[in-house]
């Protein structure tokens, strides 16, 4: 365990324990002022602590900010498991859903309802895709404020996985303009050359998007015609769980 990541935590702890300054966070911790306090900068840097005046510390936005969306990411798998389940059975492939991970600048797979045939579509629970190859990553990328995506297009160039894959900001946001206008994203062989999927979002009570749901599949078993197909099921299941979330 790292020692520096103990302490950062534990600092937390004390400062939620009602010990707010830093000599009874040194004394309760029996760590050093000075390690203490180099540890509160950090965390004051990334918004886990605030300074409330010239001697006591609370906790910051970023743990509030973090816990909402435990919750909301908790309610919303809970809403969606049943729809993903219906999509799954009717369409014979593979449902998953995402949501995005503000820090990273990806998606993140949340739940999984696998197709148990022999065209399984290994998606893992966990794991992170890109915004600009994935249908559930244009889905959410197309819902960012447009200060945000310049943001994330400016870090580093578009990763090019296959032949077909977006990598330039200009394609991207025409491609992102077509999402927004039809309420879909597809993904036609651009993130692995082997895979096709369709995906659409999920909203909450005030309408901001926070999570895909997407279809997907093998190039062999459903091209862009055989995906679009099972758009109404698709944007029925994003609708219930929208719905289920207060979305009118």
């Amino acid at each position: 365990m790292s020692q520096s990541l103990d302490r950062g935590l534990r600092i937390l702890d004390e400062i939620a324990a009602g010990r707010t300054t830093l000599g009874e966070m040194s004394e309760s911790l029996g760590v050093h002022k000075s390690t203490v306090l180099r540890l509160l900068v950090t965390l004051q840097q990334h918004h886990f602590v605030h300074r409330e005046d010239a001697h006591h510390y609370a906790l910051g936005r970023r743990l509030f900010d973090l816990a909402a969306f435990a919750l909301e990411s908790r309610e919303v798998i809970a809403l969606a498991r049943p729809a993903m389940r219906r999509l799954q059975h009717a369409a014979g492939h593979s449902v998953y859903l995402a949501t995005y991970e503000t820090e990273e600048g990806v998606v993140v797979v949340v739940e999984v309802a696998a197709d148990r045939g022999p065209f399984q579509m290994a998606v893992r629970v966990g794991e992170a895709l890109p915004l600009h190859a994935t249908a559930s990553g244009k889905t959410l990328a197309a819902a960012l404020p447009e200060d945000e995506l310049g943001a994330i297009l400016a870090r580093a160039p578009l990763q090019v996985f296959t032949a077909r894959t977006i990598g330039d900001a200009e394609s991207l946001n025409a491609e992102l303009a077509k999402v927004t206008a039809s309420g879909f994203a597809l993904e036609l062989a651009e993130h692995e050359d082997y895979i096709n999927a369709v995906a659409a979002p999920v909203r909450d009570s005030n309408g901001r998007v926070v999570a895909a749901i997407a279809l997907t599949a093998p190039l062999v078993s459903l091209d862009a015609r055989g995906l679009t197909a099972f758009t109404p099921q698709l944007l029925a299941a994003c609708d219930e769980v929208s719905r289920g979330l207060g979305w009118q």
